[in-house]
């Protein structure tokens, strides 16, 4: 059983309206594919263990379908910051999946082709836990740890405009109030209680308006996980 996943920045720095459980599935499925990514245009995991990955009950697996139909129906845009150095200036929209069949006991899934090779060896990457992820309870929470475990050795994120952000976090227009307390305040907390992360906020001004952030982002060595 993973325990982790390399993804590449491009990857965490994504714009669209999926949910934080889609996000977790695309990570373990990332996961049990990355080693032949780019050599193979399938890959099946068996439908249980995807489930115990998840955390998901049987009786959920109509959701989970659901959950796989979104991510081959959603178009997201990638490198949304252009964090990553070498294709700064490259534009990518596609799904998160080509196609999904579950059939047997077993999930079976491929990638577009070109999201293939922006998968495979990154030269920028996080590693992402996946026992982590699972205590993530909003997707808010997940999107701000991947940043966290991207940025943790450089000490902080980049500047980030608040319009990225939300982008990031799959929402639309939002009160500076809002953004402030539901996609900083209350993923900060969870992360602090459930992660080795410690983080703190920047914010730039232009007159009286917020307009960029940052986090600076702290990891300690352990951490007793709170429930």
């Amino acid at each position: 059983m993973r325990d982790s996943v390399i993804k590449h920045i491009g990857a965490i720095e994504i714009a669209g309206s999926i949910s934080g459980m889609q996000r977790k599935i695309w990570n373990v499925l990332l996961g049990y594919a990355y080693s032949d990514i780019l050599f193979r245009e399938e890959h099946s995991i068996s439908l249980r263990l995807l489930a115990i990955m998840l955390d998901y009950p049987r009786s959920s697996y109509e959701r989970l379908k659901d959950d796989l139909q979104g991510l081959v129906e959603t178009v997201v845009e990638w490198n949304v910051l252009r964090s990553d150095n070498i294709n700064r200036e490259e534009w990518t929209v596609c799904t998160m999946f080509s196609g999904v069949t579950i059939a047997g006991g077993s999930v079976t899934y491929s990638y577009h082709p070109r999201l293939r090779k922006l998968l495979h060896n990154p030269q920028k990457y996080a590693r992402i836990n996946l026992t982590h992820q699972l205590r993530m309870k909003s997707k808010y929470a997940l999107v701000l740890y991947e940043l966290c475990e991207l940025y943790a050795s450089e000490g902080s994120t980049p500047l980030i405009s608040v319009e990225q952000y939300r982008a990031m976090m799959g929402v639309g227009a939002m009160e500076w109030r809002d953004v402030q307390k539901r996609l900083i305040k209350e993923p900060m907390e969870q992360l602090h209680y459930s992660t080795p992360f410690r983080l703190a906020l920047q914010t730039v001004k232009e007159g009286n308006k917020i307009t960029h952030i940052r986090f600076s982002v702290q990891k300690r060595e352990s951490l007793r996980f709170q429930p």
